[in-house]
């Protein structure tokens, strides 16, 4: 019996393997099939409709919103569209429109000059004035400029550091982010004093197992500044990594819950700096001490409020030019240098909103495709449509900034959030350049491609989706890939 036994337990073993070999090797099968409809070396523009909508029309896409125009660039040909005159929420394809407005109006040069002015003579001087302009490109280093000059001038004492507020910014945050997005570094306050991208490190690091994780900040400074209740455990290696950041109402507090296996690496949090002035402030006075320059008192003051008669300038910070800017805000999606760069829009008599759409219709982007509450995209009450996208790209490209502004854009396999998508895919790297959006259930990819015929003027954006982000991100690009193989096929009638 029990050799019986022995004997039904191999044979069902042996129908089971080759059960899993068969149905494997049929799935494998459809699998390349399905890769190679999609990547074969030619697609006929005739054919583009029903290959996209092969796509979209998949079960997992059915509930989704998809957005889509595509065009060429030179020529008033359509190849694809789709909800092209809806709006969606763009996600960070709202920074198309904040950078090239600012393009338009300060040109390639433009910079943010922060002046630096003092009072007094000799070694003990009344007043070192920094005149705050919202520069976002400081650094501790341009801090130790300061005190290297005024050690050059003999100077180790100063009477009164003031800071003086004299930026277009008039909010530190804007009124329709989410409140949970405020604690992290895409949501920095924004302001006229910007030290280190308003943005420090928190590091999660396990001790012993059953014992509370370690926290260690990159900047002591900026850390002080929030408060922590640690309930974060170190466990053993098998368990799961568990580790959340909540916020703790409108204050700054954060709660860490969860565990933290034994031999995980350090688990990096970057976070916001609450107080970003103060923390500016802190910082320069630290860096003067450490040079053996002593400050007596400071204050934060308007720039209506200060005199800057007698006061001699000791140096100025200069920013990179615009053209550095937006090449940061586009490729790499800073969300920082975009709202700042929008709030240098602003004039006298209009809202920097207001100002950006006047700037844009003077190239003929009409207004009513589009709808913006802030600059990065962060707000999801962003509202654009494919069209206005695709448009804005085409006007740009045939104004003075059109090499400067494809060129800010994160070029695929290269650069900025595209270096590491459309891996393998020679058609695609080095011909395509977009600018990349994710918000949760949403995805958008809009710019330039490079196509065997012509160039090619797209934007895709997906809404509503319950998909992870990359999963999004996969379709979006097996559709520009289809794109790209696209071209025009004899006629065999």
């Amino acid at each position: 019996m029990i050799k019986k036994n022995i004997f039904y337990r191999v044979l069902l073993s042996i129908l089971i393997g080759f059960y899993n070999i068969f149905f494997y090797s049929l799935s494998s099968k459809a699998e390349i099939k399905e890769l190679s409809e999609y990547n074969q070396n030619q697609v006929c523009i005739q054919g583009l409709e029903s290959t996209i909508n092969s796509i979209l029309n998949q079960s997992e896409r059915s509930r989704e919103n998809w957005g889509i125009l595509i065009e060429k660039l030179n020529q008033n040909q359509t190849l694809y569209k789709l909800n092209e005159n809806k709006y969606f929420i763009p996600a960070s394809n709202v920074k198309l429109f904040t950078t090239a407005s600012f393009l338009l109006n300060f040109g390639e040069n433009f910079t943010i000059k922060t002046p630096i002015y003092i009072k007094g003579k000799e070694e003990f001087i009344d007043e070192l004035i920094i005149i705050g302009k919202g520069d976002p490109t400081i650094t501790k280093s341009d801090l130790e400029d300061i005190a290297k000059k005024l050690q050059q001038l003999n100077i180790n004492h100063v009477k009164n550091l003031i800071l003086v507020n004299n930026s277009p910014i008039k909010y530190p945050f804007n009124n329709s982010w989410e409140f949970s997005d405020l604690y992290f570094y895409y949501a920095v306050p924004i302001n006229s004093f910007i030290l280190e991208e308003n943005t420090v490190t928190l590091s999660l690091t396990p001790s012993q197992v059953g014992k509370q994780i370690l926290l260690k900040w990159s900047d002591k400074l900026a850390g002080k500044q929030w408060l922590i209740t640690n309930e974060g455990v170190t466990v053993s290696e098998d368990e799961e990594y568990s580790i959340n950041l909540n916020p703790m109402g409108l204050e700054s507090r954060l709660r860490i819950e969860g565990n933290l296996p034994v031999n995980n690496h350090d688990d990096n949090w970057w976070l916001s700096i609450p107080n970003p002035e103060q923390y500016f402030q802190d910082s320069l006075i630290a860096i003067l001490q450490n040079n053996g320059i002593q400050v007596e008192k400071t204050e934060i003051i308007d720039q209506k409020n200060i005199d800057l008669n007698d006061a001699n300038l000791l140096l100025e910070i200069n920013s990179p030019n615009s053209n550095n800017l937006i090449a940061e805000i586009n490729q790499n999606s800073n969300n920082l240098y975009a709202e700042i760069l929008l709030s240098y829009l602003a004039t006298n008599q209009d809202t920097k909103f207001i100002s950006q759409t006047k700037i844009l219709e003077n190239v003929g982007l009409l207004s009513n495709d589009y709808s913006l509450k802030d600059a990065s995209g962060l707000s999801r009450q962003n509202l654009v449509t494919p069209k206005s996208l695709v448009t804005l790209l085409k006007l740009m490209d045939k104004t003075e900034y059109a090499k400067t502004f494809r060129n800010s854009l994160s070029l695929a396999g290269v650069n900025g959030t595209l270096k590491n998508r459309f891996q393998n895919e020679d058609i695609i790297n080095n011909n395509l350049w977009g600018k990349t959006g994710t918000l949760t259930g949403v995805s958008a990819l809009s710019g330039y491609l490079r196509t065997k015929d012509d160039d090619v003027v797209f934007s895709i954006m997906v809404n509503n989706s319950s998909a992870l982000s990359k999963e999004l991100r996969d379709t979006i690009d097996k559709l520009l890939v289809i794109v790209a193989q696209s071209q025009h096929c004899a006629n065999n009638s």
